[in-house]
């Protein structure tokens, strides 16, 4: 789906007031009337309940004034303010809050198409010809704002990408050469 109603946009968008919903929820729960609409999930993805909630059991645990939890800024800093604090308190679950902010990151790259997974292509022409179907994997330069680094490149374009076979190094394809391939392999 795309367009206002994808992933994307709902986590680029605000977020719920997550004291708010607590409360809207407790009520619920109680058989006490809140709103007309039924109760909603939160979004255990969106960044601002992830970082919001680990922020607020934190600033209640060690009596410190809670951020704005609907700030996603402010839950992060002060969460980061508190890092060293949350790691080595023996009473905290540390390693949970860090998985739970690796799947909210994890999530958000897979919506943006922005993650660290190898973009994989066509199958490696010379492995298939040998019977071994192998895809190709697209491999970028390395890039750096270092001014004394000698590997520098600065290409604002894919001119510099390779697209190269995990199975055999020698297997690898320009970004030119392996659109040629591309066009050869649809027939066009």
């Amino acid at each position: 789906m795309a367009g206002v109603d994808s992933e994307a946009a709902n986590l680029a968008g605000p977020a719920a007031d997550v004291e708010a919903w607590s409360w809207r929820k407790v009520a619920a729960k109680q058989g006490r009337s809140w709103h007309l609409s039924e109760v909603e999930d939160d979004d255990e993805h969106h960044p601002v309940t992830v970082l919001g909630v680990w922020a607020r059991m934190i600033a209640e645990d060690y009596e410190l004034d809670c951020p704005n939890l609907s700030n996603l800024s402010a839950c992060a800093a002060f969460l980061e303010r508190n890092l060293h604090r949350i790691a080595n308190d023996e009473n905290q679950d540390f390693r949970l809050m860090r998985d739970e902010i690796r799947r909210c990151r994890s999530h958000l790259e897979s919506v943006l198409h922005d993650s660290l997974t190898p973009e994989r292509g066509a199958p490696c022409p010379t492995c298939k010809d040998r019977g071994q179907f192998v895809r190709l994997q697209r491999e970028f330069p390395h890039w750096c704002d270092d001014p004394d680094c000698a590997q520098q490149f600065h290409f604002t374009t894919d001119e510099a990408d390779i697209w190269a076979c995990p199975a055999n190094r020698e297997h690898w394809w320009t970004a030119a050469g392996y659109a040629e391939y591309l066009d050869e392999r649809m027939g066009a």
